[in-house]
């Protein structure tokens, strides 16, 4: 009768614990309401899986991402990181397996045994051989959900990888087109530099014979010296970005010899945007917070059920003997089963389940924080581009009606009719539109890689980058 009174409440102890343990999620939801489309500029369409800077049609790009994808040493980290993440999920389903060690023993002793003749000294052998055996019952989830959350630490970790690749083939991208945009500025600055020349050249034979004046001659000069002072710090800039470009492919700073952009790439086509919901599959950081939380989930069950019994069964059996040759004669063997159960540790459990809890609450408000982010960035890159296509029309017209000042100023300064002042005024402004006009479209660029950049889009297809991930699995 007292043996099925223990089981009954056994029983019901087990049942009335098992309510009290935590049930991991198997979907997050984000209290965020995404609007259904983006903002005007938007192309209606899945996000297309392609790799992305294909579309700039650069052969040179596309080589020197590969090399980025396969030879950047941050992404090297990321890779390791991803395999620490791998390693610490498979040691975490360990404790899922029951515990097998095997112990071999020998000892030798002397010692003082009293007798009846007096004390004699005794020597003993003592051999053994045991095999021990040990396991967790996961009553209430608890290995499963370390597991889990393990698991998911991994697949975070891939996630932090594919941001890593996406944002280092946008930071080469970018950096390419700038230095293409410092290159061409510099060549139009140097050809600028000889036109000037050329005009202090004119109006000093026309000063030595009378048709200009000496001002005209220093006003030409003082222009010509003002675009020389541009030139050193358009050298540095382009010196600067060449050294951001080789460490982002792994090389020296001084291992730039190749990298010389031929010019600035013409502006594919929109890509296709998809929806702001894409973002949750298409953007690797928005999986990875998403992670985050489900991860933090998994811990809350750990800890709830910390603070519930845990039943831990031990076996053992083996061999002892005094005689080597007689260690397999007789076999002990020893089953244990104990029951653990915390009564009273000061709310120490409590605390860290509570912990756990508000952590997790933490992850998922991050989370809103990331996915609001990562739609703001598609919405700012559609805007800008837009609006740089229109400062580019009116830039444009800009230039074209400052080269017609400058030639219309050119007609009345050579028949007299004015001073050479507003011809060197209309020279500095057609100029200064001129270099500012590459500047523009290459910002233009750039807005398009941080588009492409936010949407998430595919690297993955990458060889150089799959077989940079295999040799370093390898290694």
């Amino acid at each position: 009768m007292n043996i099925k009174f223990l089981t009954y409440m056994s029983v019901g102890t087990l049942l009335l614990c098992s309510s009290c343990a935590h049930t991991s999620r198997t979907k997050v939801e984000i209290a965020v309401d995404l609007p259904e489309n983006y903002a005007s500029g938007s192309v209606a369409g899945s996000v297309s899986t392609n790799l992305w800077w294909l579309s700039f049609e650069d052969n040179k790009l596309d080589t020197l991402i590969e090399e980025a994808l396969g030879e950047n040493f941050g992404l090297q980290q990321a890779r390791y990181r991803l395999e620490q993440a791998n390693a610490v999920a498979r040691k975490a389903g360990a404790a899922q397996i029951p515990q097998l060690s095997l112990q071999g023993n020998a000892a030798r002793a002397k010692s003082h045994i009293q007798t009846l003749a007096g004390i004699d000294l005794q020597e003993s052998n003592q051999f053994g051989l045991n095999l021990a055996a040990s396991y967790e019952l996961d009553l209430w989830g608890r290995v499963s959900a370390s597991k889990r959350a393990a698991t998911i630490d991994a697949q975070t970790a891939r996630d932090n990888l594919e941001t890593a690749a996406i944002s280092l083939t946008a930071q080469l991208a970018d950096a390419w087109y700038r230095l293409a945009a410092f290159n061409e500025r510099l060549e139009l600055l140097q050809a600028q530099i000889k036109n000037s020349k050329n005009q202090v050249i004119l109006l000093e034979m026309r000063f030595n014979t009378g048709q200009a004046t000496s001002l005209d001659v220093w006003q030409q000069r003082e222009q010509l010296a003002a675009l020389r002072t541009l030139k050193p710090r358009l050298e540095a800039s382009i010196i600067t970005v060449s050294h951001q470009l080789a460490l982002l492919l792994g090389r020296t700073p001084n291992d730039n010899k190749d990298l010389k952009p031929e010019t600035l790439a013409k502006l594919p086509p929109l890509p296709k945007t998809g929806l702001p919901a894409d973002l949750i599959e298409n953007r690797p950081d928005v999986r990875a917070a998403l992670n985050r939380v489900r991860a933090a989930d998994e811990r809350v069950a750990v800890a709830v059920a910390d603070r519930l019994p845990a039943l831990r069964l031990t076996a053992s059996a083996g061999y002892s003997n005094t005689d080597s040759a007689e260690l397999f004669d007789d076999l002990l063997w020893n089953i244990a089963g104990n029951i653990f159960a915390p009564v009273l540790d000061g709310g120490r459990r409590k605390a860290e389940a509570d912990r756990a809890e508000s952590a997790m609450k933490e992850q998922l408000a991050a989370c809103g924080t990331i996915l609001l982010t990562a739609m703001r960035e598609v919405e700012d890159a559609l805007v800008n581009e837009s609006k740089q296509n229109e400062t580019i029309e009116r830039q444009q017209e800009q230039h074209e009606a400052a080269r017609q000042t400058l030639k219309y100023a050119h007609f009345r300064y050579k028949r007299g009719l004015t001073e050479y002042l507003p011809v060197m005024n209309a020279l500095n402004r057609e100029q200064t539109l001129a270099r500012i006009m590459v500047d523009t479209r290459q910002q233009r660029l750039s807005y398009r890689i941080q588009l492409q950049r936010a949407l998430g889009s595919s690297w993955k297809n990458s060889e150089n980058y799959e077989t940079g991930e295999r040799r370093e699995n390898n290694d």
